[in-house]
């Protein structure tokens, strides 16, 4: 298998931070010598137009309740995933009977991760915090009062290996843990697509 670089070069130098304080009208990112300076949203988007999906679910994430937040959370990266894998396969509808279609066998989220990793198109970190995120979004989708407190949920939350670090006096919960690992993972995902349509599979006429 193919293994591209995408993983180490799409890594965004920017933070999304303090998303309470922040999260209507700037973000955090760094000047040519390094040093974190505050901008207005709108100006983000102007040099970086690919957080324009991005943003907005920042906004949803904050205002939802936990079972909202984790749906939202999953929904997000199953389409992050989507796009990304249909920047990569061969145009036409094949393509889209396998990731759409009636019945599509690429029509779930584990099979998405799957295929991505399959694929080369995320890393096997990636892969591995896609699958414990669904996991988690499971919980949240099949139980009547799902908790962060609950025992497994939050064990898989402290599995995630993108969550925010406890620091100092600063403790960081399950559900802190869950809401930082999947904004990290969505910002890595974000224009992994564009990366991807570099190297979009062709077809070939294969010799016989």
């Amino acid at each position: 298998m193919i293994r591209h670089a995408w993983a180490r070069s799409a890594q965004p130098w920017y933070l999304v931070a303090n998303f309470s304080r922040y999260l209507h009208t700037s973000a955090m990112t760094q000047d040519q010598r390094g040093n974190w300076i505050k901008v207005r949203n709108e100006d983000l988007l102007k040099t970086h137009p690919h957080l324009a999906e991005f943003i907005p679910f920042l906004d949803v994430l904050n205002s939802e309740s936990p079972r909202g937040a984790v749906l939202v959370a999953a929904s997000f990266i199953e389409t992050r995933l989507l796009k990304i894998i249909q920047a990569f396969l061969i145009e036409g509808k094949p393509k889209e009977q396998i990731l759409n279609g009636f019945n599509a066998p690429i029509g779930s989220l584990s099979a998405k991760i799957a295929l991505a990793a399959a694929l080369g198109l995320i890393s096997e970190r990636e892969r591995r915090e896609c699958d414990l995120l669904r996991r988690i979004r499971n919980k949240f989708a099949h139980n009547v009062h799902p908790s962060f407190n609950d025992s497994d949920i939050k064990s898989l939350s402290l599995e995630l290996s993108f969550r925010a670090m406890p620091y100092e006096n600063v403790e960081v919960d399950a559900k802190g843990s869950f809401s930082s690992a999947s904004v990290a993972l969505i910002l890595s995902l974000t224009n992994r697509p564009t990366y991807v349509s570099r190297v979009r599979l062709k077809a070939v006429d294969w010799p016989t």
